[in-house]
């Protein structure tokens, strides 16, 4: 009885998603272990990540995507784009596949200049 009054109390205070996860993890087996601090720990992390995934979903109904599943993997990024010269750093980290053209292109040129000049010695 005390853990019906205990999910009614959550469930009125809108915690909605840590009423479902205490019902959930006082039912598994491999939950029975745990300390008293890590098992509050674990609900709070649960209404935590509830609450972020809602907040996420709001913004991204607001933002009006005309496609939902776009992601930036999946951009179509044309070979022939100039990179600005305040993004070169982040290139020169970036595996050689991942570059776009123009910036493969001006190392591959830099390389090729550097070994036909001769070596002090």
């Amino acid at each position: 009885m005390l853990l019906e009054q205990t999910l009614d109390k959550l469930n009125t205070m809108k915690l909605f998603a840590l009423a479902k996860s205490l019902q959930e993890r006082l039912e598994r087996q491999d939950h029975q272990s745990l300390s008293k601090a890590e098992f509050i720990g674990l609900l709070v992390d649960d209404e935590w990540l509830h609450r972020e995934n809602r907040k996420l979903s709001a913004r991204l109904k607001v933002a009006k995507f005309k496609d939902r599943a776009a992601s930036i993997e999946g951009l179509n990024w044309p070979e022939y784009a100039a990179v600005p010269r305040s993004n070169e750093s982040l290139i020169q980290n970036t595996p050689p596949a991942r570059q776009p053209l123009a910036a493969r292109r001006s190392r591959q040129r830099r390389d090729h200049r550097s070994k036909d000049l001769p070596t002090p010695e």
